[in-house]
């Protein structure tokens, strides 16, 4: 009911109770909700609790993300908090850093920011997320000494050996960069690629991994990987812009459409005699101007000879130093390394036009290297002013007052005839060298100072203070958009059948009855379910919650263990190696009756597991009965009993079944996880599970003495420091010392099952005992067969195993024979066979041939298959399981000296078959151009 008067949802929050959310039903609209989030209540803080007077107006929920955080670094936040240094609620002011684990090690801590209200991880810091309030973490301003992320190296990305990132594999992809070497975010157009393939994903993984284990510069720089379309691109992606030197991209190809530079640089023909070099040497405007001959690129290009007639009327009378210059061979500018050079008549303001770009500065302040000297961030100068190599100013900054940081500025030959009279004041008013005021003609092309035109010197007309636009940002920006395809030509040029993969249509479902979008705000997390009642018009609307949350509408969160675990196949005993193993997971909690609280089981087959690493997760619950909530609480103030009382544990017990054979599971042993954190609403225990060296030995078998009571079996704890053991109910028993049994496990599971009492948990509220089945069983009795591999779907090129998937999506995987592919190994894998006619390769070491495929638009080499050998093959032959072949195929040899040259075997893309006879084409430039990751220069 509208009633126009605020109320609050939910009262109070069930996350955050001390934020209320309010909601005035008057304003509202459930497709652009005005809420307003207020403060009542108390914030943890790092040494005190911070209590809140009066409510507190938060502002936007992004604020709230960040509210605590930034309650406590300002401390009395609107005059209307205050500090309680007595609470049992506050956070330990040194963040439990005196504090050991329980394993006797330090924690990962390092204080990044003593004034902020929480303790993070010290694996937070440099990983591209703010958690300090004004970003120290993330600022490069901590002590390098000892590297903070060393212990998850293998698993974060480092920029260089001196910039110790600390980046998960998900941040690489951002946009903006955080590496000095901008190695982040040279990926950027496989953001949307990079978790969709598996194949780029495990390529990124490696780029990770690589990182960790050779920390030079040079080798991560080449770890990156840059764009392909952004090398001689005129732009600077790596560092000191070594992506733009001339000697590689003299070797460079350009594509059909855009303007070769003299440097070998490629830009787009709109850019030619556009007022902004992109060229390097200016050859794309002055330098433009001394091109008698096109060279054969260039010559095909339409329209080219237009834009040279616009250069030429644009620079044919240059504003600046008229009368001083050949505008058609010189290009005006104060000079360089001279005792003074306003001194233009002994100094005359001239140099060649050959001169620019040459690396050598000839210009005062180096003008004529703008596109190949570093500027003031990292990138090429442009229109930057460096007074020294410690100093550099923006272009807006070099005159301006405000900017005035040494006693150099205003700068005596950029700033001469900018606001040196009071009757000169405004911004684009100017002095010419006789004393004349011209009221806004600076920087206005047109020549206002006579007879030199000093009022049009040093302008950088496409720079906007207004959008903050700097030197050729807007070009950079828009260079993704105007990538154009590139067109792969075939080698040899003999044609090639493809084969054409037939894609099923996926069915479309209509959905034509509406349901107001109210439903879909009513449950906090899950699904809302609306039921209709027999013979009434009414309905009722239910939420179906997931594990992690309940509560009429999904708003509570459940206490829980986040489990991720692996069972290491290859430490099986050879005796199961081809055995299903099912693996019962029980989270207990110690009392007199063991208690099981939750369960979950999982299977491994050792098949699938070499074909795939599969991790199990799933959710263990606690209990939320009021005995378990109020142990809870009460473990909550008693450190002591924390750290000396571990109540609950999640027990891993392995069973094996013979494939094929409906026998009764064979119990291996058990691993057993205390879980130290339990008063926590949230944990996660990771795991891998590794059967250990004396599993088996009879001499080391800790069951060999043991004495176990009457109807129960000893079985190994197989993740002990020393050999361990328990006693294992058998079959229906239960209690401590397995002396009851219970009369439901007689008929309750079917035959060849094992029936185990009590094991469902108290969460399952299912007071039936637990049945562990035999292979190919399944069900809560094991009176259903899982008949998946009945009709052998994979036929005879391969094996059915089943997957135990409880979906019901994968019911089994096939493993094929070597000479077939496939889901169901219905495919044969086809052979790439190459027949090598190489005698004039001669005093060949050895050979490397790889095989790549292509990565639109990036023009990335993702290499699929390598083969070594000594000498040079005649006949190189791969079999692989694709449906078409990789795309290229690369000859890698050494000679005598162990010197390297590179040649083309081939280039197909969407063929079938490769079968040929084919000489090796060599690849002249590619011996410099290629770096260790195998990305070449050259296209």
């Amino acid at each position: 009911m509208n009633t126009g008067k605020p109320y609050y949802y939910p009262y109070p929050s069930p996350i955050r109770n001390n934020v209320l959310i309010v909601i005035d039903e008057n304003v509202y609209d459930w497709k652009n909700p005005k809420i307003i989030l207020l403060l009542f209540g108390s914030v943890r803080c790092r040494g005190y609790l911070l209590e809140s007077r009066n409510p507190l107006l938060l502002g936007t929920y992004e604020f709230t993300l960040k509210v605590e955080n930034i309650l406590c670094t300002v401390g009395n936040f609107q005059n209307a908090s205050q500090k309680n240094y007595t609470s049992n609620h506050k956070f330990s002011a040194t963040c439990w850093n005196t504090s050991r684990t329980f394993s006797n090690q330090t924690y990962a801590f390092y204080d990044a920011c003593p004034e902020a209200g929480h303790c993070f991880s010290q694996y937070r810091i440099d990983d591209k997320h703010t958690d300090c309030t004004y970003g120290q973490d993330e600022k490069r301003m901590l002590p390098q000494e000892e590297e903070l992320c060393a212990p998850l190296r293998k698993h974060r990305f480092r920029c260089l050996a001196q910039h110790l990132t600390c980046m998960s594999i998900r941040d690489i992809s951002l946009e903006q960069a955080s590496c000095l070497n901008k190695c982040d975010t040279i990926m950027d157009e496989r953001t949307l690629d990079i978790f969709k393939l598996d194949r780029r994903k495990n390529e990124l993984d490696h780029r990770v991994k690589s990182t960790a284990y050779d920390a030079t510069e040079y080798a991560l720089m080449w770890t990156c990987r840059l764009n392909f379309n952004h090398y001689c691109d005129s732009f600077w992606d790596l560092k000191m812009g070594l992506d733009e030197q001339e000697n590689v991209c003299q070797a460079w190809s350009c594509l059909p459409k855009q303007y070769r530079c003299k440097t070998g640089q490629c830009i787009d023909l709109s850019w030619v005699c556009d007022s902004e070099w992109d060229c390097s040497d200016a050859s794309d405007e002055e330098g433009l101007l001394l091109n008698d001959n096109w060279s054969n690129h260039n010559s095909q290009l339409v329209g080219l000879e237009e834009r040279k007639l616009l250069c030429m009327s644009l620079y044919s009378e240059k504003p600046s130093f008229t009368g001083i210059c050949d505008t058609k061979k010189e290009y005006p500018c104060y000079r360089a390394s001279v005792s003074d050079p306003l001194d233009i008549a002994t100094n005359r303001p001239c140099i060649n036009l050959t001169q620019i770009g040459d690396g050598i500065i000839d210009c005062y302040g180096a003008l004529d290297e703008k596109n190949t000297i570093r500027g003031c961030n990292d990138d090429m100068l442009g229109f930057s002013f460096k007074v020294e190599e410690t100093s550099c100013f923006e272009y807006v900054q070099v005159c301006d007052s405000k900017y005035q940081l040494n006693q150099i500025h205003p700068d005596p030959v950029m700033c001469l005839n900018i606001h040196n009279q009071s009757r000169c004041s405004e911004n684009n008013d100017v002095v010419c060298r006789n004393g004349t005021c011209v009221k806004s003609g600076r920087c206005d092309n047109k020549k206002d100072c006579y007879p030199h035109g000093e009022d049009e010197y040093w302008c950088y007309r496409r720079f906007q203070i207004s959008t903050g636009s700097y030197y050729r940002d807007l070009k950079r920006a828009n260079r993704k958009n105007n990538m154009d395809p590139f067109n792969i030509l075939s080698y040899p040029f003999a044609s090639m059948k493809t084969r054409k993969t037939n894609h099923s249509l996926a069915r479309k479902w209509n959905v034509t009855e509406q349901v107001s979008v109210l439903y879909a705000y009513t449950c906090n997390r899950g699904m809302s379910v609306i039921t209709s009642l027999r013979n009434e018009s009414s309905t009722i609307l239910s939420c179906l919650c997931p594990p992690a949350y309940y509560g009429n509408r999904c708003q509570y969160f459940s206490d829980r263990i986040t489990v991720v675990v692996h069972l290491e196949s290859i430490t099986l005993p050879p005796v199961y190696a081809n055995d299903t193993i099912l693996v019962l997971v029980t989270f207990r909690f110690l009392d007199v009756q063991n208690t099981v609280l939750d369960h979950q089981i999982f299977y491994v087959n050792p098949v699938l597991e070499q074909m795939y690493y599969i991790k199990h997760r799933f959710y263990l619950l606690y209990s939320r009965s009021t005995k378990y909530l109020d142990h809870k609480r009460q473990r909550y103030w008693n450190r002591t009993n924390i750290i000396e009382q571990h109540p609950y544990s999640v027990h891993f017990v392995l069973y094996s079944l013979v494939t094929g054979n409906e026998s009764v599971p064979v119990e291996l042993g058990l691993f057993h996880y205390p879980i130290y954190f339990d008063f926590l609403p949230a944990f996660r225990l990771t795991a891998i599970l590794k059967f250990p060296f004396w599993y088996g030995n009879s001499s080391l078998d800790p069951c060999a003495n043991a004495f176990c009571p009457l109807n129960s079996i000893c079985k190994p704890i197989m993740n002990h420091d020393s050999p361990s053991f328990y006693c294992s109910c058998e079959s229906g028993f239960t209690g401590k010392n397995c002396t009851q049994f219970k009369d439901e496990c007689i008929s309750y599971c079917a035959m060849g099952s094992i029936c185990k009492s009590g094991h469902r948990g108290l969460t399952q509220l299912v007071d039936h005992p637990l049945c562990i089945c035999s292979y190919g069983r399944f069900g809560p009795r094991c009176n259903l067969r899982n008949s998946a591999c009945h009709s052998n779907p994979c036929g005879f090129n391969g094996t059915c195993h089943l997957t135990h998937d409880r979906t019901g999506k994968t019911p089994f995987k096939c493993s094929c024979t070597k000479a077939f592919f496939g889901e169901y190994c219905e495919h044969e894998k086809i052979a790439v066979r190459i027949e090598i006619r190489g005698q004039e390769i001669a005093q060949v070491q050895a050979s490397i041939i790889q095989f790549y495929d292509f990565i639109f638009p990036r023009m990335d080499l993702s290499i699929q298959h390598q083969k070594v050998a000594r000498g040079l093959p005649s006949i190189v032959r791969y079999d692989h399981d694709r449906t078409v072949v990789p795309e290229m195929g690369i000859l890698k040899i050494y000679d005598k000296t162990w010197n390297v040259q590179y040649f083309v075997l081939y280039v197909q893309t969407n063929a079938s078959t490769i079968n040929l006879v084919t000489t090796p084409k060599h690849c002249p430039f590619t011996a410099i151009s290629i770096p260790p990751m195998g990305k070449p220069f050259t296209r």
